[in-house]
């Protein structure tokens, strides 16, 4: 795993009810684009989920994961 997607999962990980984009982009330094990517990323993998709150994505670590599955 690259060192910004790591960083990404990271800080999804250490939210427990899940994080916003832009949240994610000042917590990690990185460009909301950056983060973005990187979060469609992650979610292919299965590692985070993407949910919808009104107009604003949260993700948030897959239970999977949490689980250590």
């Amino acid at each position: 795993m690259s060192e910004i997607k790591n960083k990404i999962f990271t800080t999804v990980k250490s939210e427990d009810w899940g994080i916003s984009q832009r949240e994610l982009a000042r917590k990690t330094g990185y460009s909301r684009p950056t983060v973005r990517k990187y979060c469609e990323e992650l979610v292919r993998e299965n590692l985070v989920e993407q949910i919808r709150k009104g107009g604003m994505l949260i993700y948030r670590a897959s239970e999977g994961d949490i689980n250590g599955n």
